[in-house]
């Protein structure tokens, strides 16, 4: 069974309407009967519903009772009786009265013109009156607009030339930044070139320095007598005549309780470079008993001596980096030569220069 408004199959499960008289189903949607209202609809008044189709069909009610009805209506037909007729019932309404033309012209036609002008002249005069007091609000709210736009218009003005004074400073500024940037960036490249160049100066004012660590501190000691005992151990009489000066210097360090460092100037190179390599040859010849205090003549207090050369402070602390970050990545050999610090990871790789900490950085 469809639908007889949207003409779909109507399912069984769904609630559906039929019309009493007409006998076509209708689903709820399209008899306009809601779901709330289908369950409170009893059913009596189911099997009595009628679709709007068959409601619009029915005649309208008897309207023969209006009121509205012309009096001493003849019967329309031969066999009703006048009493059927009867016309009691209608209302009817009182006919307006009628000016008197005795009355009308009893007035004098001049009077009436005077009458008439009075009017006339106070109509005009109200109404020019009227008008003048609208207009004269409506200019002076005119007025008002225009001083407030007046105003505005200066407002506008004023920053307008302040934006565009703006505008300027802003492009001067930018153009400033510009050069200042430029000009910094070539600073910073003179500030690392000169920098770089005092690193090597540094360096090169300490190649003919000895640096020797681990030397107990006495009040009374004689550092060129150690040095000769030091010469004595490692098998390379050292001369008086090749150190300069020989001196302790501050350690960085006040808490730390390691003695100074000893620094030796010396005449040459050549001189520093014999003795570091006595060193080494006497700390690999006895390597369970390598160079320590004892074999300066130190009873007490026994430590380990270190001979290096003297490194600038920029060179000191990137050969500690270098040194700690060596042992992380496992880099077996790490030594200075003529100033250079230089590692090489085992003895097959080629040894390779740290010069600086973005060097180190990219190992």
């Amino acid at each position: 069974m469809e639908c007889a408004g949207c003409k779909n199959i109507l399912a069984k499960s769904r609630n559906t309407l039929q019309c009493s008289t007409c006998d076509l189903a209708y689903d709820l949607l399209c008899a306009n009967v809601s779901e709330k209202k289908y369950g409170l609809m009893s059913t009596e008044h189911k099997l009595s519903w009628t679709c709007h189709g068959c409601r619009s069909k029915q005649p309208r009610s008897d309207n023969s009772n209006t009121p509205i009805r012309p009096t001493n209506i003849a019967p329309a037909h031969p066999n009703i009786s006048p009493a059927e007729t009867d016309t009691s019932n209608i209302t009817r309404r009182k006919k307006t009265k009628e000016v008197s033309p005795i009355l009308s012209s009893a007035i004098d036609p001049s009077i009436m013109n005077a009458i008439k002008f009075e009017i006339q002249s106070a109509v005009k005069n109200s109404v020019k009156a009227a008008i003048d007091s609208f207009f004269s609000r409506e200019f002076d709210q005119i007025k008002s607009e225009l001083k407030k736009l007046n105003d505005l218009k200066e407002s506008v003005e004023f920053l307008t030339s302040e934006y565009d004074r703006i505008q300027t400073n802003i492009k001067d500024s930018e153009e400033k930044i510009k050069n200042l940037t430029l000009e910094n960036t070539n600073l910073n490249k003179s500030l690392e070139s000169l920098s770089t160049r005092l690193i090597l100066l540094e360096q090169h004012s300490r190649e003919n320095n000895l640096e020797i660590n681990g030397i107990p501190e006495n009040k009374s000691e004689n550092l060129y007598s150690v040095l000769n005992q030091l010469g004595v151990t490692i098998s390379l009489p050292i001369q008086e005549s090749d150190i300069i000066a020989c001196t302790r210097v501050r350690k960085l360090d006040d808490a730390s309780k390691r003695p100074r460092t000893v620094v030796v100037k010396l005449r040459n190179t050549r001189v520093r470079d014999s003795i570091i390599a006595a060193v080494s040859k006497f700390n690999k010849n006895k390597s369970s008993d390598r160079l320590n205090s004892s074999h300066l003549g130190y009873s007490v207090n026994k430590s380990f001596i270190y001979v290096s050369e003297h490194l600038s402070p920029y060179y000191k602390a990137l050969h500690v980096c270098t040194r700690t970050v060596a042992k992380e990545r496992g880099i077996r050999y790490v030594w200075i030569r003529n100033g250079r610090i230089l590692i090489r990871k085992n003895d097959q790789s080629p040894a390779k220069q740290i010069k600086c900490y973005e060097t180190l950085k990219n190992l």
